[in-house]
């Protein structure tokens, strides 16, 4: 409809719960304008924001819980006369996606999972008055950790990104405090999911035909260069990505563990004098990219510092992923 996410037309009753209505950029969430037939004489529906009780009939009441998460610029929920009732707030969240965003590009997959930490794993509405039409779930909207749009939809046709595949996890030991070692090399997809504190402990290095996709706000320090002179760094082989889609308010953070410290040995910040960026750079390896773009060169370049890895190819158009609100601090250790 033009005037709404969603219009309820007259006669909508029910229960309406875990809903997250999102990317409509200027109408209302809910709109609700004709609540019974024109020269009708039903009893129309109550618009009601507190649940009635298990006795109530569903032919009475339209309940919408505020729990509901509806991002809307204007109304959330909208009665418009004669309709009359009570309208729930909602909240209002935005950063509820795990791919950032519902649009196609050329190269990324659509990714519609809500992400890690957002509202839409807190205040989940149990199953109303025990009602066995519902399914209990730990999280709201369509999709949990697993998209199960995958491997069927029209995107997944030649020439088209399709959606994104493999399943994290957003359980609450997921997303504690402790320190999480990323180390190795990766052969499958990973997640990193905002809530654990990452430790880059090693070279580490995602494969080809593998995606590291890192939330918005994932801060990741890196372990001091060790006695054998190796610096941890992460290195994306040629056909691999790096999905790190961060945002203004919701950075992603790559930076050295060891504090940074200026000739005096007390502890300074990067924005207090700019002879710090100098003194505190080469702390770890960096973020390593290596792509199948062509280069000037007839065959793939070996890499500096690490055996074995090689960039350039025969493919300009290949996508190594998206660095979006990104920091990367004190790389440079050989």
């Amino acid at each position: 409809p033009g005037n709404a996410m969603m219009r309820l037309r007259e006669g909508t009753g029910g229960k309406f719960g875990n809903m997250i209505l999102a990317n409509v950029a200027t109408h209302p969430g809910i709109r609700i304008d004709t609540c019974i037939q024109s020269g009708g004489t039903d009893t129309p529906p109550s618009i009601v924001s507190v649940l009635p009780a298990a006795s109530a009939s569903l032919d009475t009441y339209l309940f919408f819980s505020s729990n509901n998460i509806i991002e809307s610029p204007t109304a959330g929920f909208q009665i418009v006369s004669p309709c009359t009732g009570t309208a729930p707030t909602f909240v209002n969240a935005e950063r509820l996606i795990s791919g950032g965003t519902f649009t196609e590009t050329s190269t990324v997959p659509i990714d519609p999972r809500p992400a890690c930490g957002s509202a839409a794993y807190s205040n989940v509405d149990p199953v109303p008055n025990g009602d066995a039409f519902f399914s209990a779930t730990t999280y709201k909207g369509a999709f949990g950790s697993v998209n199960w749009l995958d491997g069927w939809s029209l995107f997944n046709l030649p020439n088209r990104p399709g959606f994104a595949d493999g399943a994290f996890d957003c359980s609450a030991a997921a997303l504690s405090s402790d320190p999480v070692a990323v180390c190795g090399t990766f052969t499958v997809d990973q997640v990193l999911s905002v809530g654990p504190t990452y430790m880059l402990t090693c070279q580490t290095f995602v494969s080809s035909g593998v995606t590291m996709r890192i939330q918005a706000g994932v801060v990741m320090y890196a372990t001091p260069v060790g006695l054998n002179g190796v610096a941890p760094a992460l290195v994306v082989a040629r056909g691999g990505k790096i999905i790190a889609d961060g945002t203004a308010t919701a950075t992603i953070t790559f930076t050295a563990l060891n504090p940074e410290r200026s000739s005096s040995g007390s502890a300074t910040t990067d924005s207090s004098q700019a002879s710090i960026l100098q003194e505190t750079r080469g702390q770890w390896g960096g973020i390593i990219i290596l792509g199948n773009a062509p280069t000037s060169a007839a065959s793939p370049l070996a890499i500096e510092g690490i055996t074995g890895y090689t960039y350039g190819g025969i493919k300009p158009t290949e996508s190594s992923g998206i660095l979006r609100y990104v920091r990367v601090w004190h790389g440079g250790a050989v």
